[in-house]
């Protein structure tokens, strides 16, 4: 998969959660230890004080994943909360989506339920950015960033709060970029500090943007 080029990262879990099925975890960035290398306790990892922390996940105390992202690697983008909503059942493989907002409704880096969204009264099209990964291959579908947040790092942050819930939750593998990708995609791709995660392009993909 993609080039030899790109940065390590690899995950130590630091606990479960009282839910089954969830951990608390911490990804970091360095060469001690081969890309996406899971390490099931702090423990197995050992001594990473050599390495960079990228992003930590946690629980609150209403049991939600909250992620907290390096700002050193998305140093513009803005305060983010998220929903979760699950793919449909009709789908052929499972695939996950979580859509950003930057209000004051729910704390910073806390994501919540589709349900409680439901609560909030806020339109659906307050959402500052999205992304729809499959669960099982964690090969990312659709990342889309409202156009007046682009060059913010919003889609940087983004990626790297899927990343952190697709490991709480103990799917399989690693985020990653197919062939299939719109040009502004492609562009946003191969910037990412994980080359060895980004096939080569294949097959341009038309726009997300609507036209105007």
């Amino acid at each position: 998969m993609g080039s030899d080029r790109g940065v390590n990262a690899w995950y130590v879990r630091q606990g479960p959660d009282v839910r089954p099925g969830r951990f608390r975890t911490r990804c970091y960035i360095g060469d001690q230890f081969p890309d996406a290398t899971l390490h099931l306790t702090p423990e197995f990892a050992g001594d990473v004080s050599g390495a960079m922390l990228l992003w930590e996940s946690s629980f609150d105390d209403k049991g939600h994943v909250c992620v907290q992202v390096n700002k050193d690697f998305a140093p513009n983008c803005p305060p983010l909360w998220l929903v979760s909503i699950p793919g449909r059942e009709s789908e052929p493989r499972p695939i996950h989506n979580l859509v950003a907002f930057d209000t004051d409704h729910i704390a910073p880096d806390t994501i919540i339920d589709d349900p409680e969204f439901m609560f909030l009264k806020l339109s659906s099209e307050a959402q500052v950015a999205a992304i729809q990964w499959g669960k099982e291959t964690g090969t990312v579908h659709q990342l889309y960033v409202h156009k007046d947040r682009r060059r913010s790092d919003v889609g940087t942050h983004l990626i790297y709060v899927a990343s952190a819930y697709h490991q709480t939750h103990g799917w399989p593998g690693r985020l990653n970029s197919d062939g299939h990708r719109t040009s502004m995609g492609h562009e946003f791709a191969i910037s990412l500090l994980h080359g060895q995660r980004i096939d080569k392009l294949t097959d341009l993909a038309p726009p997300m943007d609507k036209p105007e």
